[in-house]
């Protein structure tokens, strides 16, 4: 389907801004989330990191803390005491007061050289907990100060971690000091209250998978990691960026290890709350572009419209123009055709009548030694139609005859039709007699039978006989009629053949005279004959004419057609031009085609 003008300008243009708008929305969408989601990534790593530094140099103080506490003589001599001595009470209440000035510690735990806790800040622990096994230590036994990986409290099933130092008499390692960190009070510290926009936050993760720290506490010590596919892969990368869905959410998170802990520390952001400023960016766009792309489409439908409505009203001239330009060299073709055909066809009919008269001439000087012969026979032809009349008296006698014959022979033929009839129905009584003898009467029956067959066609010959014989009746009957009549003729031939006889004696007289006045006609045909030829070749060459304007109406119509599609398509072409009378439009020349000149 071919397009109108105006379209051709309206639908590209709309066509290419829809498309440039797009891709600049799209483009500058997809740009400005990477953006976005890398500067997220970026600021989130440095918020890791800071809390990170934070923690390990919280660690650190725990780490100096500890250590500085080992100095005091009393834990020297508590720790080689037993736990109901007085030292290890002394030790146990000084425990305590440091726990009260330090709440981040959950317990302070003194344990002597096989690892049973002889003072605590906990006094029931004194004397009944034995924590010999644990690595952290038997790495301080060996003179290293330390931080465990962190962990679950089998007593109170919260998260924590223990520093533990050596405390040394002289070099000689006589006892622990562990301090055990309530990690449930540190991420409250520092991790509870780091946000990222208002939804992201940061959560700890041990390296077995067990979630550690959460703002969501119900899932701290029951949520493992390792047992869902984005918890897999951050603990076996340790450290990096991921993408992942939480509770329905789309989650972009930034993990790195925590080597003091043990541990992962995660920070994360939900992922429509950072590309929400984009996605209004983006609706805006679309909203512009839509505008942009109606302005300017209403814009160029304006102008095309400005530009095509003039044009149509002069197609709408031209058809008009073409349409009587049409009509009339069709009707001045035509009249002349028709007038070139008349006038050779009446110089064909002067011909013919020319040298019609001229027979006729001669036939008229003929015809008066015709007329005395003719008078003549006639006088003969009256003898001839009296002896005929006689015998037509005797043949309508004759024919009588037969008629009457024809009526006896049918008498005797409706009798031979009554016997068949009468002997149609003994066979049929016979037929029945023969059924009632049984197989005594069989022979007579098919007896009985065969006389029925016979019965049956003499009446059905005599059936045909009465009908030839009513057929030839008829006919002997017709042939009486017409034999009466073609008598009666005969009697008024003879009649008119005197009366003729005195006719043809006039007729001999007249057609001299008319062989005169034929002569002259003959003149006049000629000389009308010349004057029919000169119109017949001006007519031809008028319908020459006429034919050559209907050529070049015709091709107006064709460039027309080419002009309406242009301007209106197609369809609308062919539509003004039913509208302006025409049957069809040939199809538009081609543009390579050189246009004659009208």
């Amino acid at each position: 389907m071919r397009l109108s003008l105006q379209n051709r300008f309206l639908l590209p243009a709309i066509a290419l801004i829809a498309l440039g708008t797009s891709i600049l929305t799209f483009t500058s969408y997809y740009k400005s989330r990477q953006a976005m989601e890398q500067a997220a990534k970026e600021q989130m790593a440095l918020v890791l990191g800071a809390t990170k530094n934070n923690i390990n140099a919280t660690l650190d103080i725990f780490k100096v803390l500890v250590a500085g506490w080992t100095d005091e003589p009393l834990f020297q001599t508590a720790a080689q005491s037993p736990p109901d001595s007085q030292g290890a009470a002394s030790a146990s209440m000084q425990l305590a007061e440091l726990l009260k000035k330090y709440p981040f510690f959950a317990s302070i735990n003194l344990l002597n050289k096989a690892g049973l806790v002889v003072a605590s800040s906990d006094s029931k622990s004194a004397g009944k907990l034995n924590l010999g096994d644990r690595p952290y230590f038997k790495e301080a036994m060996q003179g290293q100060l330390n931080i465990s990986p962190a962990e679950i409290n089998k007593a109170t099933q919260k998260p924590v971690a223990v520093v533990s130092t050596p405390i040394r008499e002289g070099e000689k390692v006589v006892g622990v000091l562990a301090g055990v960190i309530d990690l449930e009070k540190f991420d409250k510290a520092h991790l509870d209250p780091v946000k990222i926009g208002k939804t992201g936050y940061i959560y700890m993760v041990a390296a077995d998978g067990l979630l550690l720290a959460h703002p969501d506490k119900s899932l701290v010590n029951k949520m493992r990691f390792d047992k869902t596919d984005f918890g897999r892969k951050m603990l076996a990368a340790k450290e990096g960026t991921i993408n992942y869905t939480f509770q329905g959410d789309q989650k972009i998170a930034i993990f790195s290890p925590l080597k003091k802990l043990n541990s992962i520390l995660v920070i994360n952001a939900a992922v429509a709350e950072l590309l929400a400023p984009i996605h209004g960016i983006r609706w805006i766009n679309l909203l512009l572009s839509a505008s942009m792309v109606i302005t300017v489409g209403l814009v160029i439908f304006l102008l095309s419209r400005s530009i095509s409505k003039p044009i149509g009203a002069a197609v709408n001239s031209l058809l008009e123009c073409a349409d009587q330009v049409g009509a009339a060299s069709s009707q001045v073709a035509e009249s002349s055709q028709q007038l070139a055909a008349g006038s050779s066809q009446q110089a064909s009919s002067l011909e013919e009548t020319s040298a019609a008269l001229e027979e006729l001439a001669s036939m008229s000087r003929a015809n008066s030694e015709n007329a005395r012969q003719a008078n003549v026979l006639m006088t003969e032809t009256g003898q001839i139609l009296d002896q005929a009349n006689a015998s037509m008296v005797d043949l309508t006698a004759s024919m009588g005859e037969i008629s009457r014959a024809s009526g006896e022979t049918a008498k005797i033929i409706k009798t031979i039709d009554e016997i068949a009839f009468q002997t149609n129905l003994l066979a049929l009584n016979a037929a029945v007699e023969a059924a009632r003898a049984g197989e005594a009467g069989a022979g007579f029956a098919v007896v009985a039978d065969e006389v029925r067959n016979l019965a049956m066609r003499a009446a059905e010959a005599a059936r045909n006989t009465t009908d030839l014989i009513e057929d030839t009746s008829a006919k002997v009957q017709a042939g009486s009629g017409l034999v009466h009549r073609t008598s009666l003729a005969f009697s008024q031939v003879a009649t008119s053949a005197g009366k003729a006889k005195d006719l043809v004696a006039e007729i001999a007289a007249a057609s001299f005279e008319q062989s005169q006045g034929i002569d002259q006609i003959n003149k006049s045909v000629t000389e009308i004959d010349l004057v029919i030829q000169r119109n017949a070749a001006n007519s031809e060459e008028s319908a020459g004419a006429s034919e050559e304007l209907n050529s070049q109406a015709k091709r107006m119509k064709e460039l027309v057609g080419v002009l309406v599609s242009v301007v209106g398509g197609l369809d609308q072409a062919y539509g003004d031009l039913h509208g302006a009378g025409y049957a069809a439009l040939p199809a538009p020349l081609p543009a390579s085609e050189n246009y004659p000149e009208m």
